[in-house]
């Protein structure tokens, strides 16, 4: 699937940023036009049972696009173990340890530690990827720069909240995890992500936010994205306790390409926001 704006020239990529995503089965990618807040082309290659690596590699040998220079290069890094840390007592140097602090002292020698600072909650989210993807990713892109999924979607729903009086909970979901996030007039009152195995499991711990918060059902809205749809079973179940359940956006002040082409926009959500939330 390929999606391409009549704008698009081959020959400008310098110019412009590209945004790599690995999802099931493989990747997408777009690139975006900073100077126009514009997506100029977007595609993604799947196929089933592949490793998404070694069909990244085979697909960047030969695509005109991934193989021209770009302004800048970033990979979206989907990982539920991420931890937030207030800028101010932040140390780079000590990235690693304040992720053990919160999942242990496990043998971290395949790990590589990153940390986004983000701007407008003031704080650092740090997180984890395995060195085997960051030397193969660096190998193809040498000037790659990883960005964790959670930091787009904290950065992008705060300036969604900050025109909200009541809170609202966005849940993006992933294959086998999801990150909760809860804003109430643009500060964030919960940032986590939660493992689950079934429909229940995702219920169980999203309705358990509403609880453990005080949150009313009734007037605080859930707001999903990820890899999950209207006609998904952990959307009707949320619906039997929520009021309100809708779908997240692109971010406001993006534009370009007719999304509507896509089936599932809702899981690229986070590719598609990453160029306004750039850290």
């Amino acid at each position: 699937m390929e999606i391409t704006d009549r704008s698009f020239d081959l020959s400008q990529t310098v110019n412009h940023t590209l945004s790599i995503r690995f999802i099931p089965d493989g990747f997408c990618f777009i690139v975006f036009n900073r100077r126009h807040k514009k997506i100029l082309h977007f595609a993604e290659f799947t196929e089933k049972g592949r490793d998404p690596k070694q069909l990244l590699k085979e697909t960047a040998a030969g695509n005109a696009i991934l193989k021209s220079p770009f302004e800048e290069i970033f990979c979206v890094w989907d990982t539920p173990q991420y931890t937030l840390l207030p800028s101010a007592v932040f140390d780079e140097e000590n990235r690693e340890r304040y992720w053990k602090l919160n999942f242990g002292e496990s043998d971290t020698q395949h790990l590589s530690f990153f940390s986004d600072r983000l701007k407008l909650p003031d704080v650092i989210n740090i997180y984890a990827v395995p060195v085997e993807f960051v030397v193969f990713l660096k190998e193809i892109f040498p000037s790659i720069q990883f960005i964790n999924q959670q930091s787009i979607q904290i950065i992008d729903s705060l300036f969604e909240n900050k025109k909200e009086n009541n809170s609202q909970v966005y849940l993006q979901v992933h294959r086998d995890f999801f990150d909760a996030l809860v804003l109430q007039k643009g500060k964030i009152i919960l940032a986590n992500s939660y493992l689950f195995q079934s429909k229940d499991e995702f219920l169980y711990f999203s309705i358990n936010l509403f609880e453990q918060l005080r949150l009313d059902p009734y007037a605080t809205e859930i707001i999903l994205s990820g890899e999950i749809d209207e006609k998904d079973e952990k959307t009707a179940s949320l619906r039997r306790y929520i009021q309100t359940v809708d779908f997240k956006g692109i971010a406001a002040d993006v534009s370009g390409l007719n999304l509507k082409k896509l089936l599932h926009p809702e899981r690229y959500i986070n590719l598609f926001n990453l160029p306004s939330c750039v850290l």
